[in-house]
């Protein structure tokens, strides 16, 4: 029964898209590029449209291929798919451009050498020889054919990275102009001794906080250099402001050392009030100082020629810097403190009567008050 219906006559109808391979009348976008035309897939002769009418098809067939006009269903579906599985220029140059994609990827992928921070040599004279080694004993596969394909030498490797980091850099970049971000600048030091700057920049992507290093740079360590070379306009207004630098120089020492008072967990109301109104007392010394010509508070500003004019602008900035302190911490200045939280063993006649009698107490108490002379 299959016997017979493999050689039985055959139908155009049901068999025409199978003996004629179609291009863009019949087939897809994709086959339409190279296969514009109906073509047989007996002799591969390229026919009009209209050669697919029944009737011209039983016509071509038996005066081209008479010998093919008992064959069965199976024999032409084999030979359409010979026909899809030939090879083609197409294809050939589509595989080959895969394979050194895939080695271009693999040598991207291979730079993470560069976060171990190990020289950029490694990967020809270690990770490739071990990929070969890998490829030949595991997966029983030539290695040569693959290991060209995959370009890491010293070269490459610094190339590829500069790239990468310029990719990163100019998305960063871009992506801080529509938002809003933060910048905390840091300096560091290489074995060698060369200074750089790093700035970080920290920012809200994707509703998480986000943080990256913006840029390293080598910083000059010669000021004098860094002037001579780089900046001659703002080393002559630096050269005018000699005064000024000097009297912030100074200003903010002092500025430095209330921060670091400031600092702690010892630290309370108490001595906050108390560390508060010294600096205050000593602003306005200082002031009242520099107004009539005393710089003993500001060695560097003593050592230059302060005209008066300058004189007058310091002393008016000392004035502001006092009235901004004591709005900004009015709360802590005009606090009232008790003097029995001090010295509880005072006198407690003006004390609170509430809390007289817990203080006699207390007063009365001399292991306690041995500990409050040596140190509470």
């Amino acid at each position: 029964m299959a016997d017979e219906q493999r050689r039985r006559p055959f139908s155009f109808e049901e068999y025409a898209d199978i003996l004629f391979y179609y291009g863009d009348a019949r087939g897809n976008a994709e086959e339409a590029s190279h296969k514009r035309s109906p073509t047989c897939l007996l002799c591969n002769k390229v026919l009009g449209n209209d050669a697919m009418k029944p009737s011209k098809l039983q016509d071509y067939l038996r005066r081209c291929h008479p010998d093919k006009t008992e064959k069965g269903l199976k024999y032409f579906q084999t030979l359409k798919d010979k026909f899809q599985k030939k090879p083609t220029l197409d294809k050939m140059f589509a595989s080959t451009s895969q394979r050194n994609d895939d080695g271009l990827r693999a040598s991207y992928n291979i730079l993470l050498i560069a976060k171990s921070g190990k020289p950029h040599t490694i990967g020809e004279k270690l990770i490739l020889p071990a990929v070969e080694e890998v490829l030949k004993t595991v997966l029983h596969k030539p290695a040569s054919d693959i290991i060209k394909r995959i370009p890491i030498s010293n070269n490459t490797v610094e190339r590829r990275i500069d790239e990468m980091s310029s990719d990163i850099e100019s998305f960063l970049c871009n992506y801080l102009e529509t938002t809003h971000f933060s910048i905390q600048l840091d300096e560091s030091t290489l074995p060698d001794n060369a200074a750089l700057l790093l700035e970080y920049v920290r920012s809200i992507m994707n509703k998480e906080i986000y943080e990256d290093l913006l840029f390293a740079r080598t910083l000059i360590t010669d000021t004098k250099e860094f002037l001579d070379t780089k900046d001659k306009i703002l080393k002559e207004n630096l050269m005018k402001r000699k005064t000024d630098i000097a009297y912030l120089t100074d200003l903010f020492t002092k500025f430095n050392m209330v921060n670091l008072q400031l600092q702690g967990d010892s630290l309370n109301l108490i001595k906050t009030k108390s560390i508060l109104s010294a600096f205050l007392a000593r602003v306005k010394l200082m002031k009242q100082n520099i107004g009539r010509g005393e710089f003993s508070q500001f060695p560097n500003l003593s050592q230059t020629s302060c005209q008066e004019d300058a004189v007058s602008t310091y002393v008016q900035h000392l004035s502001a810097i006092y009235s901004d302190f004591e709005s900004r911490f009015e709360d802590i200045l005009t606090m009232v403190i008790p003097p029995w939280i001090i010295n509880p063993y005072d006198d407690i006649k003006e004390t609170n009567v509430i809390i007289q009698e817990e203080l006699t107490e207390l007063s009365t108490n001399k292991e306690l008050k041995v500990q409050f002379k040596n140190g509470y």
